[in-house]
């Protein structure tokens, strides 16, 4: 009879067990993942934020190079016209 008990079949109540055991262990797998990939973008959008300031500043200066540019030429024609009209 000894040899009948070690060979006998899981019960319900123990492959529900072990179900439910390997479930928790998916979950945990899962948490742990998660935990990990939900750091690295926090990571990504510091370095994206202070990348998008840096271009707006960046965009700021050529803005401000443009205009300067600009005004030179306006200035520049307009010493031309004078020159050529008189």
């Amino acid at each position: 009879m000894a040899l009948n008990t070690v060979l006998q079949k899981p019960t319900r109540v123990q492959q529900a067990q072990s179900r439910l055991d390997n479930a928790v262990a998916r979950l945990e797998t899962a948490v742990q993942r998660r935990g990990q990939i939900g750091a690295a973008p926090d990571e990504r959008v510091v370095a994206l934020e202070s990348e998008v300031q840096s271009l707006q500043t960046r965009n700021e200066t050529l803005k401000q190079t443009s205009d300067q540019v600009g005004r030179r030429l306006d200035a520049v024609i307009a010493n031309l016209k004078t020159t050529l009209e008189g």
